[in-house]
């Protein structure tokens, strides 16, 4: 029947453990330099039900975005009023991946998973019932009435936010479990690409929101996410494996959450500052002055905002191909590349602070060249009131208003083009600094704080552009977003190298367990 071991589990129970927490059992192999433990990976379809269940997700989650936004943008909601519908989207997405990482640690991925998805159609559904609960709200329903409507968009956002970021780590950490130890540049392309295509799918789901509620209206584009959801289910239900990302080790305590490598902490407070640092423009200011100062329609919004997360994804994807170790010959000596030494092998530590203070540079330009077409836009603008008739000054109203445009989106592109790369490198940082074992709970720490920058940026998008719109347009929102990168940039160059594992010290650990395995008794 096995051994049993001196705390009373048997070797083929600790074997069943690891099968499904995705590790096949431990092979002990003999070398010159003494005895190493290796694990293998776990199934690679694991990595394929996910990668399709997180971007069917991302779908509905970029859509119910620009939903909510259009909708309650065209009920007469300012915009610090719209920053608040999504509060508690972002703070609960900071709850969920504080303590995410141990359900996921303790209970598995599978498990983190279906929750995402159960939690996304419930706040979906409840969505729909706005108008049989409130009835038709517009720019004249009564205080009362629209503050209770407030209330309860952000308490069906706060369901979206638990279930985005079960659904993201769930994500994020498969890379790392099928994936074998040390194979940084596998690893690398992995998260490159699952990331990518997320982000990808992300921006066709905000164009498809925009394009559903200014034709189908908001009711119907929420029957059109459920539907979607309901498709997701059968695959991870089915075809993932039970109990994979489950920790072989003791439970988890919760205040075990906080305690995290340096690398950890220093990369998570680099990431806060990122993710704020775009957020600040982009989630509440930057659909807004498209739609209500520059004119646009809501589906043209969408199309800019989903394409800028494509390219987003797009780059983020192709950043693996930017970062490549030099090639062998059949002895074995590397050949000479004419890829710089920089982009040679995977991203250190030493690339991070570079990319951002290319980013918050370009954007503090951004803002500053910005600033003097805005004002020449205004005053045509009074002009064109003024005198609407005159064909002189509808003509230089439109010249100012396509060069406003047209400069703003090739600043904004750039700065996406960017930030993908920075992301990209912090997205395979933060997964090969992560501990095997406790990849769930180190992912989740990082994306609390990646969360947590969004939740300020998005609070600061929609306070300071209310305040500021009138005479300076997006420019604060963009100067703000620069300084948020220069603390990034800073706090990263605290990242020290990533340190390698210590052979004699696990040959010490694996002989350990030969020692205790000679002393356990047979049960036949």
């Amino acid at each position: 029947m096995g051994s049993l071991s001196g705390d009373g589990e048997s070797t083929s129970e600790t074997g069943l453990k690891k099968a499904e927490s995705g590790i096949d059992p431990v092979k002990v192999e003999e070398g010159k330099k003494g005895v190493t433990e290796t694990e293998q990976p776990a199934d690679i379809r694991n990595l394929y039900v996910t990668v399709y269940a997180f971007n069917m997700f991302t779908i509905t989650d970029g859509a119910i975005r620009l939903i909510v936004l259009f909708h309650a943008n065209s009920l007469g909601f300012s915009p610090l009023d719209i920053a608040i519908l999504f509060t508690l989207y972002e703070f609960m997405g900071m709850i969920t991946n504080m303590f995410g990482g141990i359900a996921g640690n303790r209970y598995g991925l599978k498990c983190t998973m279906l929750t995402s998805l159960i939690l996304q159609l419930v706040g979906l559904a409840l969505l729909a019932l706005i108008e049989p609960i409130f009835g038709e709200l517009n720019e004249e329903t009564s205080g009362s009435t629209k503050s209770g409507a407030i209330a309860y968009i952000t308490f069906c956002q706060a369901l979206s936010g638990v279930s985005k970021d079960f659904m993201k780590l769930s994500c994020k950490s498969m890379p790392k479990l099928v994936t074998k130890a040390n194979a940084e540049d596998k690893l690398f392309k992995l998260v490159a690409w699952v990331t990518g295509w997320k982000n990808a799918l992300k921006g066709f789901g905000t164009i498809l929101g925009a394009v559903l509620v200014q034709f189908i209206g908001f009711t119907a584009a929420i029957y059109t996410l459920i539907a979607i959801i309901i498709v997701i289910f059968p695959a991870p239900l089915f075809y993932m494996t039970p109990g994979i990302g489950k920790s072989l080790k003791r439970p988890v305590a919760s205040l075990d959450v906080f305690k995290k490598p340096w690398n950890i902490n220093i990369l998570s407070a680099a990431r806060f500052f990122l993710f704020g640092s775009r957020d600040v423009w982009f989630e509440i200011a930057a659909p807004i002055f498209l739609r209500d100062i520059l004119g646009w329609e809501e589906y043209q919004v969408g199309l800019f905002m989903g394409g800028f997360i494509i390219l987003y994804g797009q780059v983020q994807k192709d950043t693996s191909r930017m970062y490549k170790a030099a090639k062998k010959d059949k002895e074995g000596n590397l050949k000479k590349s004419r890829r710089p030494k920089c982009f040679q092998g995977v991203p250190k530590r030493q690339h991070v602070p570079n990319w951002a203070w290319a980013n918050g540079i370009e954007i503090l330009l951004l803002g500053i060249i910005l600033q003097p077409i805005y004002k020449q836009y205004l005053d045509s603008e009074d002009e064109l009131i003024s005198d609407p008739n005159s064909t002189d000054v509808q003509d230089r109203f439109e010249k100012y208003r396509n060069v406003l445009a047209g400069v703003l989106l090739t600043g904004l592109f750039l700065f996406g083009f960017l930030f993908a790369v920075n992301s990209a490198i912090h997205s395979y940082l933060i997964v090969s600094y992560a501990g095997k074992d406790k990849v769930t709970m180190d992912i989740g720490f990082y994306y609390m704080a990646n969360a947590g920058g969004r939740l300020v940026g998005t609070i600061l998008s929609g306070w300071i552009f209310q305040e500021t719109q009138d005479k300076w347009g997006l420019s604060v929102c963009l100067w703000v977003s620069a300084a948020f990168m220069f603390v990034a940039a800073v706090i990263s160059y605290a990242l020290k190298d990533k340190a390698e594992p210590e052979p004699k010290k696990q040959a010490r650990v694996i002989e350990a367990d030969d020692a205790a395995s000679r002393h356990s008794v047979n049960v036949s």
